[in-house]
């Protein structure tokens, strides 16, 4: 029987365009045994290696220098707080101890005293409590006489604070039904004393800095008749 010659013999599929991608194919070497080719070109060669390479550097060295003033000392605290007591409803009106102050009412049918004030080593900014007394019977008789919030002062030096000002135009509204009349009885207390005690905060912490208290002898306005006198 004729020898069978054996030659290498590629697959009949590994043709065309698989031949250019690339196959793997039996290779009888002739021996009997078959070796196997390895494709190559099939082989997993994915070599990224992408490695985190962010190393920024937080190089923020600023330190936080926030800092509490809250109980930072005023500028004006150099010295002790002065208060000085007067009246006067478009500017502030220096008055004495006894002085006549005519009394204003207003358009609600009931009065007030102007009160006004003069400050020395003083914040811009102050809380004022206005509490009124007849002196002759002892009675408080202010009508809501505290000012809420901030009150602004006027500067003795135009454009800037320097620790001193005035205010005035500030309403000591009267109750006179307290005194057992009416609410506009200013006759109860035409031409005796009254005592208007003020205490002044400050307006932006709220601690106390001052009080007085000014002695008046209360009059009624010009159109009411002329001043009263007590015997």
């Amino acid at each position: 029987m004729p020898a069978i010659l054996r030659t290498s013999a590629v697959l009949p599929w590994c043709v065309g365009a698989f031949v250019a991608a690339g196959c793997v194919q039996a290779n009888d070497g002739g021996d009997g045994t078959d070796t196997d080719v390895v494709d190559t070109n099939d082989r997993d060669t994915d070599t990224d290696t992408v490695v985190d390479t962010d190393t920024v550097v937080d190089t923020d060295t600023v330190a936080d220098t926030d800092t509490d003033t809250d109980g930072a000392t005023s500028p004006c605290a150099d010295a002790p707080f002065e208060l000085t007591l007067g009246t006067g409803a478009h500017a502030f009106v220096p008055t004495s101890p006894g002085d006549d102050v005519e009394l204003f009412h207003g358009v609600q049918g009931g009065f007030h005293v102007w009160v006004g004030m003069q400050v020395d080593h003083s914040p811009e900014f102050v809380g004022v409590s206005i509490q009124i007394t007849d002196v002759t019977t002892g009675t408080v008789i202010t009508d809501g006489g505290t000012v809420t919030g901030r009150v602004q002062l006027v500067s003795d030096t135009p454009g800037t604070w320097a620790c001193s000002g005035t205010l005035w135009g500030v309403e000591g509204r009267l109750d006179l039904t307290q005194l057992g009349g009416a609410y506009d009885g200013w006759e109860q207390i035409c031409g005796k004393p009254l005592d208007i005690a003020v205490t002044v905060s400050d307006g932006d912490g709220g601690a106390f800095l001052g009080a007085q208290t000014l002695r008046i002898t209360a009059q009624p306005p010009p159109e009411f008749g002329v001043p009263c006198t007590v015997e």
